[in-house]
Parts: structure tokens; C-alpha cells; sequence
């Protein structure tokens, strides 16, 4: 016989209820870290899983063995807590669970980086593409069109993902950027340009099991590294900084005419070969890439210089010193 499980609503962040309730075909969960988003998404299909007749729920991430420790951890772990372990069949090899008393019903992993292993998915009735920015829209598409079921009217999909950088997935779903979002990020209900597809937004506030640990150390990029914090904690798109060296910056027409300027020339060849200019003016300082190029020989790099000479005039060029033959290639071309 079949248990009948209730869940008491304690178990459950507040303001995931309407996500638990949506019977959307798509539903899109993004925002910052520490807010739940795993958590929730695996008690859906776990309730899922143990309420319908029958069910399959294809877990997807672009790396198969990622799965082991993302969803297939997060359902484990609920499985674990609410001491359903007897109730299931898990295969660790195949990252596979079986609902002892519905056998028929499977959550199963697949991996976007194996070929065509999206193709033998049979009648699935859920699917999970996890850190779905990672994977690209053709991987999402080839999956999607995958999920076909003689046994359902239409498979549900949820995609979860940490905005971290701009990616398909905004131009696929959202609309323009400044309709919806919030400096603070606190905004919840985000208008798909998609038929059938709700999108939440969610962060460290609509997670009432956070720790006040977790949200010290999610305050502390505020001051620290302000594009990180939009994105880990406010949950608003980032601009793939990872690893530049300025984060806070603001995009002009031009250098202001009153500026102090000169030019800075970098020569690379498997590296790209750089040209500069770079102008202070109120405390700002800007610059305009003029040259940006991988392949030039050093008579190359002199000759493009040469093409900007309108431009650079009698400002001073500065040119690494360990070249010395373009530096002196540059004096004779009366730059300087």
C-alpha cells in the first residue's frame, strides 16, 4: 500500500509557495546564493516523485559527474531528513532513485556533455537543468525537444541558475533588463517573453533557514567587491568580471577634450598587441582601446601606430622597454 505523506508547511520557505503552486510548463528560479533555490526545486520533485501515479524527473547539468553532487545530493539529503530512506532504491553509479512503492517511477542524471545520451530519455514527466547559464541554447534546445511522453500532456521543466554573467538564457527568456530589475534586488515576479513560463527571482532574504553567519559574509562584498555582490547576494545579472582588474566602471562616448592624455602600446604576437590611449581629467580616469590584435609581426604593430598619427599627434607614447627596436622604430617615425 502506498503511504500518504503530508508535508507541513514549515517545511517550506514562505515565499516559494507560489513556485510550489505554478503549473507553468517552464519555471525559471535564479538570484543569489543562499537563497533556497536548490533546496525548494528539490522538495517540488520529491514531492512530486512520492504524490503521481507515475513519474520521471531527468536531472541535467553540461557535466555528468556535477550532478552527483548538486541535485542528486539535494534530493539525498531531503531523502535523509525527512527519514524516507527505506521508502527508495538508489543506484550511486547511475546517479539513479526508484520509489519503492511506484517502481515505474525514476529520477535519473544526464549529463549535456555526452552526446546524444538525450535521446533515449522515455516519457519523462520532469525535468531539472541545474546551473543552467553553464549550458548553452542549443544544449537547452536539443534537451527540450527531447522531453516527449506518451503518458503526459506536456513535460515540465525548471531551470536554476546564479546569474553571474549576461547569457542566452536572458535574450531566450526575459525581456529588457531595466523593466524589472531592482538596484536592491528585491523583486520577485519577472514577466517572461515566453508563453507558459514564470520566472522567479529570489535572494538571501527569502530564505528563512539562512544562518546570520551566511548573511555577514554576503554583506561583507558590499563594500568589498560591489559587482560581486550584485551578483551573489542581490542576484542581479553580472557583467563577467571575474578576474579583471577594475569591477566598478562606467562606459563614456569619448575622453573629455580637457583631459591629460598619452598613449600606452603593448606588442604581442600569440598574445595580443595592444594600443591605448589613456586620459585623466577630475580625478576620472578613462581609456579607448584603439588596437586589440592577436597575429601582428612588430612591422605590423609600427605600421598600425603609423595609421593613427592623426590621433596621437605629439602625445607621449609609452612602449614597453624590453622591445627597443619599436621603440626605436617609433622615434624614427617622429612619435614621441
Amino acid at each position: 500500500m502506498t503511504p500518504i505523506i503530508e508535508f507541513d508547511r514549515t517545511c517550506f520557505n514562505p515565499d516559494y509557495i507560489p513556485f510550489h503552486s505554478d503549473d507553468s510548463r517552464v519555471r525559471i528560479v535564479y538570484g543569489g546564493r543562499d537563497s533556497a533555490k536548490s533546496h525548494e526545486i528539490a522538495l517540488r520533485f520529491l514531492i512530486e516523485f512520492m504524490s503521481l501515479d507515475y513519474c520521471k524527473i531527468i536531472l541535467f547539468r553540461k557535466v555528468f559527474r556535477d550532478i552527483r553532487v548538486s541535485q542528486f545530493a539535494q534530493l539525498l539529503d531531503l531523502i535523509d531528513q525527512f527519514e524516507f530512506t527505506d521508502m527508495f532504491e538508489v543506484n550511486q553509479n547511475r546517479l539513479e532513485i526508484r520509489y519503492k512503492h511506484r517502481p515505474n517511477s525514476l529520477i535519473m542524471a544526464r549529463g549535456l556533455d555526452i552526446a546524444d545520451k538525450t535521446k533515449s530519455l522515455k516519457d519523462p514527466t520532469h525535468a531539472w537543468f541545474e546551473e543552467a547559464n553553464q549550458i548553452t541554447e542549443d544544449d537547452y534546445i536539443t534537451a527540450s525537444l527531447g522531453l516527449r511522453s506518451s503518458k503526459i500532456e506536456r513535460t515540465k521543466e525548471v531551470l536554476s541558475f546564479n546569474p553571474d554573467k549576461e547569457c542566452w538564457i536572458e535574450n531566450y527568456f526575459f525581456p529588457e533588463k531595466e523593466t524589472y530589475e531592482r538596484p536592491d534586488g528585491k523583486f520577485m515576479f519577472v514577466p517572461s517573453t515566453k508563453k507558459d513560463v514564470s520566472i522567479y527571482h529570489m535572494g538571501y532574504w527569502n530564505n528563512t533557514f539562512i544562518s546570520e553567519e551566511r548573511i555577514d559574509k554576503l554583506n561583507y562584498l558590499k563594500e568589498r567587491s560591489p559587482d560581486k555582490f550584485r551578483v551573489n547576494a542581490l542576484g542581479l545579472w553580472g557583467r563577467g568580471l571575474e578576474g579583471q582588474v577594475f569591477e566598478n566602471y562606467n562606459v563614456v562616448d569619448s575622453i573629455p577634450n580637457n583631459a591629460d592624455c598619452y598613449f600606452g602600446v603593448d606588442y604581442g604576437f600569440n598574445n595580443p598587441s595592444a594600443v591605448v590611449e589613456i586620459g585623466r581629467f577630475e580625478n576620472n580616469i578613462y581609456w579607448d582601446e584603439l588596437l586589440y590584435q592577436k597575429g601582428l609581426t612588430q612591422s605590423d604593430l609600427a605600421e598600425s601606430i603609423i595609421k593613427l598619427r592623426e590621433r596621437i599627434g605629439h602625445t607621449p607614447v609609452v612602449v614597453d622597454s624590453a622591445n627597443a627596436s619599436l621603440v626605436e622604430e617609433l622615434r624614427r617615425a617622429k612619435f614621441n
